[in-house]
């Protein structure tokens, strides 16, 4: 094999030119490394920064649901008051009438008893 020459013109041994190539070729595969292991870093940053992307959006889904659920709780808790005094009103009134119905039958029953004792002292 013929001799190479150096970038300076000077004749490179056989042995010298078979040192360079595998350096070069390491230091190249150490570079290619470098690259592989940049690109996987990369890609993980992408990732980490789309979940934490996701995981807000799904926080603040999670926030609206529980405002939501807040606001229909207050909703059932107004109905819930109304009914009761509408209930309230409505036991009232039934009892108010109950006690006129205990009243007229009262006046009724005097009425009767009075008609009878009238009727007996007459005849």
């Amino acid at each position: 094999m013929a001799a190479s020459t150096g970038s300076v013109g000077v004749p490179l041994k056989k042995e010298a030119t078979e040192d360079v190539v595998p350096q070069f070729t390491a230091i190249s595969s150490q570079a290619s490394d470098t690259v592989h292991d940049e690109e996987l870093e990369v890609k993980r940053a992408m990732r980490a920064k789309r979940n934490r992307k996701i995981a807000a959006a799904s926080h603040e889904h999670k926030m609206q649901y529980i405002k939501e659920l807040e606001r229909r709780v207050d909703v059932v808790c107004q109905e819930k008051a109304k009914m009761q005094v509408s209930q309230f009103r409505l036991v009232r009134q039934r009892l108010e009438l109950e006690a006129k119905i205990l009243d007229k039958m009262k006046e009724l029953k005097r009425e009767e008893i009075h008609k009878l004792s009238c009727q007996m002292q007459s005849a």
